[in-house]
Parts: structure tokens; C-alpha cells; sequence
């Protein structure tokens, strides 16, 4: 660690994160310098490992295709200290122009060539990306969105200015991600929890790259309401690129593009490429670049040249976002900014100028927005080939190169070229909600569809009923999405049971039968009898009937008793007397007639009162739950004095 005194602020320059950091956030200043990792032999003057192995530095042998898999097999553990995209034993090969090709591989041996080598410079349309990260809230399209993006801003051929959302789950408004869609802005996504830690996404293994992400994607397509070919790209947060976990991840996911690495600042730009041959650029950065070989498109964010005075190119390094130039203060640095790296790829190569945006960044600049948007204006006034567009569609185009004067025509880009003024849903649902992942915290999660069972996260993405007696029982998308857990779970059995018949009405005989029966609680209709097992049971007609379920929001019918007037049972549900209206009074009872099942009050025994007269509140014995009176009553038994004076009853 190093101390970086000035103005009486200390700052520490941290070997790990290779950047300066305020002091309280560095937790390792005890540590001097990068510990130092033996590696293996590689290179040896005779072969002393058999063919396919490779020697460790503490001299065992093994297959070769065990180094640098996150596993260390070396008793040392110097199988996983030589993993750069330079090193790696099982690297993927340098460009061969031979055997990629479009459109599906790309490549140049530095990363500055065009796709179409036939084509003059002067027909390359410039491609501008704007992309923003992070939540996305109705605010931030009004305050921000709207204003840069319009149905004013046009492009050359005609159709609207559009730009690339990469979304993370947290304080997301999925009604504004759908808005946004359907205005032709492509969709992507930036993680689930968006956590801080910087170890978690570089040291991540492959099923915490598949929760985040591909746990993420399938709550856009479910609450945004997009189809499943629409989330085509990621951004990793913090441009903290997970190595080869990340990029097999997205090969088996289906993701076409990552947006994560940096180029370098050079003299000429790196154009996007894909992974089936070895990076063309260092990796630079926290990111941990991938070394295999991967079916995925890299759409680099060239670095953004700061200067403002000249001066030589390797004086000041670059900055990868927009957000991330600490230099900007004014709006016109913006516009300086701005116009010099669009000088600079227009008159170098024309690869795609990517511009990304904390949106909070904006907002907290005073005039930075309108600086923004101004300058948007500026350059469709004065440049005829440059257009705003989104990542998707610089994929399209690089896949399919087509001259400027023709792109009025390229039907990938016209397809998008709509712009939709109808709203998404007139009154979207605002849920708030929980999740067992989240103890303590009540989310909001606002959606044009219907308001899950609980708050989508890591383990539970779509935000399902988890029924743990019945284990889990993944839907078509979680059992794409997590497959193991598909493959070892038995297929759902559906629970029926026999249709409930109509229970028989209470009455008061005092049989051993019929006692039990008055004394168990009434049942609702409405729920089944207990089954010993979940798998279907025929009814007595041969057939199998499903359990009747009810809709969230909605109440059950409650039962009623056909017991005559009298107190009011434990078990039965009492319907609500509606407002205004007088309580119902209870019939007189003839004393000269008795009632079935009423003992004459001349025959009872002394101090003994009918059921019917007892005191208010009270309950006879044969509504008493079981067990809480004997069958027959004992005799009185004398009061028991305890020695405190007090009176003891029964």
C-alpha cells in the first residue's frame, strides 16, 4: 500500500484493485506487495511428463486440460497461476482470417480492421451506442430518456435514435423496461443483486454467473412482458468480467454478445470480434479476461480520450465510461470530450463509438443532460453518416456490411424502425412483496402483468409459491435455467381427491357415535378431507377430480350450521349481520311443551339448570371440545381450602 497525502484527505493506492480508494474503504493496508505464485513447467529442455500432460512446479504430471479450471490439482496449486489469455495451457489460437469468417466469427490479429476489407472507409456509417446502467424507473425516462431520446431524433435513413438499457432486478419499474421496449431501445440485463463486493463477480463460479444473469433475463421476459429472443446481451457491474465461468455460461445460455472488457487506449480503435480466436487486446482493468474459446460476440468499450490541451497519447489514460472521466466539471468539457472521440474514430477506422452513462451521473451534473442532447442535435445536423444506435444493431450490421448510401434499405435496421406512442398498460400493478432470500425487507416490484407470490431473487426468479411439502417443482423456464434440479426431480403429480359430500346435520343424541361427531369442529365446504398421499384417488363414479382452488383476493364461502336456534357453536363460521339492521332474537321456548331431547324442569336434579338457561357467554358441555368435561358428571365434591385462604374450584 502506498499513502497518498494531499489537502490533509488520505487516500490509499491499492495493489488489488490497482486504484486509489479512500482510507476507510481499504481493509488490507498491512499488505506491502502482490504475493508472488510459483508456476509450472511448462517449458522443458526434454519431455519429462507423457504426451497430453503437463509437469507442476513441484514436479507431478497432469492432463493438461486440468489447468486453469478454477480446481487446484497440483499439490502446489500452480495449475491455476498461469490462466492470463496469454498463458493459459489450453488458450484459444490466434486469428486465422481462413477459418472465421462472417457472420458468424470475426477477427483481426490487433482488432482494428473493419468486417468488410473490400469496403472504402468513406462507406462505413459511424455507429454510436449509447447505453445506460442499472435500475429503470418512470423518473429517470422523464427526466433523462425523454429528452435524448425522441421521436425528434432521427437518424439518416429516417427512423429514431435508439439506445441499449442494461437493467439490473433491484428498484427496476418493469412497466418502464416494457415502455422503453416497445419504443425499439434493446433490453439488456446488468445482474440480479448488483452486489459490491469485487471478489463475488471476479472470483464467481459458473452457477453464480447463471443466477445473476440468466436469473435476470427471465425476470425481464416475465415482467416486462418481452419475448424470449429479445435480452440478447449482458454487462457485468462494475466491468468486473468473470473470466471463462462468465463467458460458458453464456454459451450455454444462448447470449450473444458481453459488453464488460476495455480496450486500451491506442492509436486506432478496436473493432467488436468474437471469441472463437484469442482477444486482440490486453486485458486491462479489474476485469478477468477470458482465455478459451467461446461462440460469444465482445462489443469492447473503447477508452475515451481525455486530453484537452494535446500532448502525447500515452500521458493520460483513458476512461471507459462516460460517468467515469473525473476531469468533467463543466458542460462544455462534456461537448469537448465528446467531439474529439468522434474525430478520432471517424477519421481512424470508424469502429463504433460506445458511450456509457450512469444516469444518476447525469442527473447530478448540473446541465449535463442538455449539453448532451444538444450535442445529439449538433452532429445530426452536420454529419450525414452517423448514426445513434443500439448494440444489437451494430451486430447487424458488422454480420452484414452494408454501405452507408444503402442503409436505408438494410432490413434489419428497418424492422426497428417504428416508434410507438400507445402505453405499455393503463394502470400497472404495484406489488409489494417478500422473499425468504430478503429477510426483513418488503420489496415493490410494478408490472403490466400479475404481481408474483413472492419477490423474484437468485433462488426463486419468477417469483413462484414454493410448496415445500411438495418439493421443488420447476416450470419450463427454471428447469432451461437450472437444469440439474429438472433432470433429478420425479414429474408433478396432480392431487385430487373423492368430491366432499354434505356433512349430515348435528344433533344432540348422547350415542358414543354420534358424540364424537358433534364434538369434532365444523368443517368448511370448501376444504377437502386429508388424504394419506398425493397421487390421484378415484372417485366412486371412476373418475378423478382436481382440488378446487381460490383466486388470490378473493374469500372463501364460509359454512353454516343447520343446528337449531341456540348458542352459537365454536367451530361455526357466523355470517356478518349487515349494517343497520337488528340483531335477530331468539324464539321463546313454551315452558308447557318440551322440546326433543329437553328434560322437563321438574325432573332435573337440584341446582342443575337447562342448556338453553344458561348464562350469557356460557356454553353447554356437549359444545365443549373433547376431553374438557368427563362423560359423566361427578357429584359435587366439597370445596378444597389451600392454606393462603384461597378457594380452589373443583
Amino acid at each position: 500500500m502506498r499513502r497518498i497525502w494531499s489537502q490533509k484527505i488520505a487516500d490509499i493506492f491499492c495493489l488489488f484493485l490497482r486504484r486509489c480508494d479512500w482510507l476507510a474503504n481499504v481493509d488490507n493496508c498491512d499488505v506491502l506487495s502482490l504475493p508472488r505464485r510459483v508456476k509450472p513447467n511448462l517449458q522443458t529442455s526434454e519431455p519429462v511428463c507423457p504426451e497430453g500432460q503437463l509437469q507442476c512446479a513441484s514436479g507431478e504430471c497432469i492432463p493438461r486440460k486440468l489447468f486453469c479450471d478454477r480446481n487446484p490439482d497440483c499439490s502446489d496449486g500452480s495449475d491455476e497461476n498461469i490462466c492470463s489469455v496469454t498463458e493459459d495451457p489450453n488458450r484459444a489460437l490466434p486469428c486465422d482470417l481462413r477459418t472465421c469468417q462472417l457472420p458468424e466469427c470475426f477477427c483481426s490479429s490487433d482488432g482494428t480492421r473493419w468486417p468488410d476489407a473490400s469496403m472504402q472507409l468513406e462507406e462505413i456509417p459511424m455507429m454510436v451506442t449509447f447505453s445506460f446502467n442499472g435500475a429503470v424507473t418512470e423518473e429517470l425516462i422523464e427526466t433523462v430518456y425523454s429528452k435524448l431520446f425522441n421521436q425528434r431524433r432521427e437518424n439518416p435513413t429516417g427512423c429514431t435514435a435508439k439506445a441499449t438499457f442494461f437493467v439490473s432486478h433491484k428498484f427496476t419499474d418493469y412497466a418502464a423496461v416494457q415502455r422503453l421496449h416497445k419504443q425499439g431501445h434493446e433490453v439488456g440485463v446488468f445482474s440480479v443483486t448488483h452486489k459490491p463486493d469485487p471478489k463475488y463477480w471476479t472470483e464467481g463460479r459458473y452457477n453464480v454467473w447463471l443466477e445473476e444473469m440468466a436469473g435476470a433475463r427471465m425476470m425481464v421476459e416475465r415482467f416486462a412482458n418481452l419475448s424470449s429472443t429479445s435480452v440478447l446481451g449482458l454487462r457485468a457491474p462494475f466491468l468486473r468480467a468473470g473470466g471463462n465461468e462468465q463467458f460458458e455460461m453464456m454459451a450455454d445460455q444462448g447470449f450473444l454478445y458481453d459488453a464488460s472488457l476495455t480496450a486500451p487506449l491506442g492509436r486506432i480503435p478496436v473493432w467488436p470480434y468474437t471469441l472463437h480466436r484469442r482477444m486482440p487486446h490486453r486485458c486491462i482493468g479489474t476485469a478477468v479476461c477470458p482465455s478459451r474459446t467461446f461462440p460469444v460476440w465482445e462489443l469492447p468499450m473503447n477508452e475515451l480520450d481525455r486530453r484537452e490541451s494535446g500532448g502525447e497519447l500515452g500521458e493520460l489514460t483513458g476512461c471507459h465510461h462516460v460517468s467515469s472521466c473525473t476531469h468533467l466539471y463543466h458542460p462544455d468539457q462534456l461537448t469537448q470530450l465528446l467531439n474529439q472521440n468522434l474525430k478520432r474514430h471517424l477519421a481512424t477506422n470508424r469502429a463504433p463509438l460506445s458511450l456509457s452513462f450512469n444516469p444518476a451521473w447525469l442527473i447530478a451534473q448540473e446541465g449535463f443532460i442538455e449539453a448532451l442532447a444538444d450535442w445529439m442535435t449538433d452532429v445530426g445536423k452536420r454529419y450525414s453518416d452517423v448514426y445513434f444506435v443500439s448494440n444489437q444493431q451494430v451486430l447487424q450490421w458488422i454480420r452484414q456490411p452494408t454501405a452507408s448510401r444503402s442503409l436505408r434499405d438494410f432490413e434489419p435496421w428497418k424492422s426497428q424502425c417504428g416508434w410507438s406512442r400507445d402505453p405499455v398498460c393503463s394502470y400497472p400493478n404495484t406489488c409489494l412483496l417478500t422473499s425468504s432470500e430478503l429477510p426483513g425487507e418488503q420489496m415493490r416490484l410494478r408490472t403490466c402483468g400479475q404481481c408474483p407470490a413472492s419477490y423474484p431473487w437468485l433462488k426463486n426468479p419468477l417469483g413462484e409459491r414454493l410448496r415445500r411439502p411438495l418439493g421443488n417443482r420447476p416450470s419450463s423456464e427454471s428447469s432451461k435455467l437450472y437444469p440439474s434440479a429438472s433432470q433429478n426431480t420425479p414429474p408433478p403429480t396432480r392431487r385430487t381427491t373423492a368430491p366432499t359430500t354434505p356433512r349430515p346435520p348435528l344433533t344432540s343424541t348422547p350415542s358414543a357415535s354420534s358424540t364424537s361427531t358433534s364434538q369434532a369442529p365444523a368443517r368448511s365446504s370448501a376444504t377437502p378431507p386429508p388424504t394419506s398421499s398425493l397421487s390421484s384417488s378415484a372417485t366412486p363414479s371412476g373418475t378423478a377430480t382436481t382440488l378446487r382452488t381460490v383466486a388470490l383476493g378473493t374469500r372463501r364461502t364460509p359454512a353454516t350450521s343447520t343446528r337449531s336456534a341456540g348458542p352459537p357453536r365454536r367451530s361455526v363460521v357466523r355470517r356478518r349481520r349487515p349494517t343497520g339492521t337488528p340483531r335477530p332474537r331468539r324464539p321463546p321456548v313454551s315452558s308447557s311443551k318440551a322440546s326433543p331431547g329437553r328434560v322437563p324442569d321438574g325432573d332435573l336434579p337440584p341446582g342443575d339448570l337447562p342448556p338453553g338457561d344458561l348464562p350469557p357467554g356460557d356454553l353447554p358441555p356437549g359444545d365443549l371440545p373433547p376431553g374438557d368435561l368427563p362423560a359423566d358428571p361427578a357429584p359435587d365434591r366439597p370445596l378444597k381450602i389451600n392454606p393462603s385462604g384461597t378457594v380452589a374450584l373443583g
